[in-house]
């Protein structure tokens, strides 16, 4: 079925091969972690974990976290800090070892959200359809700002949303090598775990430092666009449906603190008040002490409007 491209939408496609291409991709890079930690649930019911793979699930859970929250988000997407180019390329590498596509592409995704957040044209609202207050509605909303926003018929325009990255050699170098960062993703937690562990450790930290890993990091940074815009507190006042949400900033090292974030969007801290825990922002001020990163954004604003493409 054709989809009519509505008014104002600059920069978003709608169906043809690019809608076709990111649906092969996604149901590639979430459902080849997602059989594999099925897998790894029903080998964990009878057989002992080793602690070199605990470890490995701890360890990449934090680098690919990190990845996306310091790396593809606050620096990439909204350039709330400058560094060198050697830190640059490793969070660029940590973002895309985490299995959620290439830089250029989270990037303009991702944009495209701050720029019609809750209205149409967001890439992930979980207020796309009616909302007649059934059980029904909240489902199908929720699945859509989940998982299903990346199976529907629309792209995000690079070239619209993040030139700035098709002219950065770093981004341009993570887009190209992308498929080989993800292979890395899975192999490198098997080839720490033979190092250490032999044949068997190497398979348990494929399956958890590999799998599942991947797996929870693809649902807890879901949930910042789902659960983060339904249920919480607002306050900061943005102009969305934006929310804190403890559970999910905890699990996201601080990205769950998303009405802070909404209302300011650039700012490199999320924790406005002293019991929010940011640890992404935490990283980003050791960084700044220790002189490696500068021009860090702090300001906190009240308020901004959805349009805002900061």
């Amino acid at each position: 079925m054709k989809v009519k491209a509505p008014r104002d939408s600059r920069g978003i496609r709608y169906g043809g091969p690019p809608a076709a291409i990111k649906k092969l991709q996604n149901g590639l890079l979430i459902g080849t972690p997602f059989v594999g930690s099925i897998f790894t649930v029903v080998y964990l019911t009878s057989h002992p974990v080793s602690n070199i793979a605990i470890v490995q699930f701890a360890f990449w859970y934090l680098i690919t976290g990190v990845g996306i929250g310091v790396g593809f988000h606050r620096y990439f997407t909204h350039r709330s800090f400058k560094t060198y180019g050697v830190l640059r390329l490793l969070l660029g590498i940590a973002g895309s070892l985490a299995f959620q596509g290439s830089v250029t592409r989270w990037i303009a995704d991702h944009r495209r959200h701050h720029k019609y957040s809750d209205r149409e044209h967001d890439t992930h609202t979980p207020h796309k359809y009616s909302e007649d207050g059934r059980t029904s509605s909240l489902v199908k909303n929720m699945w859509y700002a989940h998982v299903g926003w990346m199976f529907d018929e629309t792209t995000t325009d690079a070239s619209v949303y993040a030139p700035d990255l098709l002219r950065d050699p770093i981004a341009v170098w993570l887009t190209r090598w992308y498929v080989s960062l993800t292979v890395a993703s899975l192999a490198l937690p098997y080839c720490i775990g033979y190092l250490f562990g032999g044949a068997e450790a190497a398979f348990q930290s494929l399956l958890l430092g590999g799998f599942l890993r991947i797996t929870l990091l693809h649902n807890v940074i879901w949930a910042v666009n789902s659960v983060g815009h339904q249920w919480g507190s607002q306050p900061a006042g943005s102009h969305d449906h934006s929310r804190n949400n403890w559970i999910v900033a905890a699990l996201t090292f601080g990205e769950g603190w998303h009405n802070n974030h909404h209302s300011s969007p650039r700012c490199a801290f999320n924790n406005w008040r002293g019991y929010e825990i940011d640890i992404n922002g935490a990283i980003i001020l050791l960084l700044k002490r220790l002189g490696i990163v500068w021009d860090v954004h702090e300001t906190r604003r009240k308020s901004v409007s959805n349009a805002s493409n900061e």
